[in-house]
């Protein structure tokens, strides 16, 4: 939840915005966190390819290669 609230103090209020969004722009926050940028970076992917409620949901892509979520 975290990273939807960085993301909502940011101005990030729909899909468009998410997907134009640069992380860097986060990294003179104080008290970001990596774990924070992996997960908003996380969220911009599975916004992209349009799996998000998925994601968040905590369904697995069908076929998808176990190693390769976790990048």
């Amino acid at each position: 939840m975290k990273g939807f609230s960085r993301l909502s103090s940011a101005g990030i209020d729909d899909e468009k915005k998410l997907n134009d969004f640069r992380i860097d722009s986060l990294l003179g926050e104080d008290g970001i966190t990596v774990v924070e940028l992996s997960t908003i970076s996380e969220i911009q992917k599975q916004n992209r390819n349009k799996r998000l409620y998925s994601y968040l949901m905590g369904v697995k892509e069908e076929g998808a290669d176990p190693e390769s979520a976790e990048e």
